[in-house]
């Protein structure tokens, strides 16, 4: 795309975005990342969103309030897209509702496929964020609408996003808005999301509720939301060679890619997202700093542990408590990292990032 076309892009969008402020907007979607990334680019822009993560939790969710229109995932275990959209479609109410798809397969047809099934227009994933915002806005109004009023404003960001071996920044960036506190947090997401996998991947994706297609699927998505395109790239293979009912001593060579290419960049990332903590650190420490009291935030992570055993969500309540006493301090990441975790009730992975932090704690004491 040439300069001026890029150009002319985000002129466009700067006009859809202002017919679209104060829109309210289901966004169906399985991938927590994509979730995150979708919600923080409409929120940012003055559009209000409510998540839902497949087509039954849409369906259940169209009488919470009256939405504007839907972006819809086409692949999603429990209820698809498609099968969403159908059944949508035979609510008198949400008859003409606009529905736009959102899918990371865009081929020759697909367009056909979308409108034959009901939805109005379709967005490729990686989504770019100039075609999203203009789509939408060829399709949706909203019933109220707010351009008289700036509602929320991009952050501004003291850090910069250094190149990285095996992500493109650039690309990335650019799919977040080119907003570095977004990037970053969803470079979080996706270092707490599948670390967990990166000790023994085969066996770990094998027993994945979703399967092995699935989880590879899921995988693509998250890569290339976050301009992770070689990792993007052998998790295509392994879903396309997964989708063939291959016995699972055949994928051994994907697997291999994937697990090599996933590692690497783990690795980067929490090295990149260390060095990051370390100069909000610097940034933000006085010059005479106080020592942090290890003896009690180690009996607060033993209370979180209780808690996350239980299933408690009060589990929040000891991260609230943590966040002022590690903020500016080099163990923040790992508080930060607990509360994602908690905050998508994967209980298990908070669990496992607490007890490491607890380690890292009592060594280093």
């Amino acid at each position: 795309m040439s300069d001026r076309q890029s150009q002319i892009g985000k002129l466009n969008a700067h006009s859809a975005i202002e017919k679209l402020k104060g829109a309210n907007i289901l966004v169906v979607e399985d991938n927590e990342i994509n979730q995150e990334l979708a919600k923080e680019l409409l929120k940012t822009n003055g559009i209000n969103v409510v998540l839902a993560e497949n087509g039954q939790v849409a369906l259940d969710k169209l009488d919470s309030i009256p939405f504007d229109g839907i972006l819809m995932d086409c692949q999603m275990p429990v209820m698809d897209g498609y099968t969403a959209t159908q059944k949508i479609r035979k609510i008198e109410k949400y008859r003409n509702i606009p529905i736009i798809a959102m899918t990371a397969d865009t081929m020759a047809g697909d367009r056909d496929k979308v409108i034959n099934i009901g939805m109005n227009d379709y967005l490729a994933k990686p989504i770019d964020v100039d075609n999203m915002f203009s789509t939408m806005a060829k399709w949706i109004t909203p019933a109220v609408n707010q351009t008289a009023k700036q509602l929320f404003k991009t952050p501004t960001s003291v850090f910069e996003i250094p190149k990285m071996a095996n992500l493109n920044t650039q690309k990335g960036l650019a799919i977040t808005q080119n907003n570095p506190q977004l990037y970053v947090k969803l470079l979080t997401r996706f270092v707490n999301s599948y670390e967990p996998f990166a000790t023994n991947l085969q066996e770990s994706v094998t027993n994945h509720p979703n399967g092995i297609p699935m989880w590879a699927h899921t995988l693509k998505g998250s890569a290339s939301n976050i301009g992770a395109t070689t990792l993007q790239n052998s998790a295509a293979r392994l879903e396309t060679e997964s989708l063939d009912n291959a016995p699972i001593e055949k994928l051994s060579d994907a697997f291999q890619q994937v697990d090599h290419d996933l590692g690497m960049l783990l690795e980067e990332l929490k090295q990149f997202l260390i060095e990051k903590l370390k100069l909000q650190h610097e940034l933000a420490s006085p010059k005479t700093e106080q020592p942090i009291d290890v003896n009690w935030i180690t009996e607060q992570l033993d209370r979180l542990l209780e808690f996350i055993d239980d299933y408690d969500t009060d589990a929040s309540k000891v991260i609230d408590k943590l966040d002022p006493v590690l903020t500016g301090s080099l163990y923040h990441w790992q508080q930060q990292r607990i509360a994602e975790a908690i905050n998508i009730y994967d209980f298990d992975a908070a669990k496992e990032i607490a007890l490491a932090f607890k380690s890292e704690l009592n060594t280093n004491d």
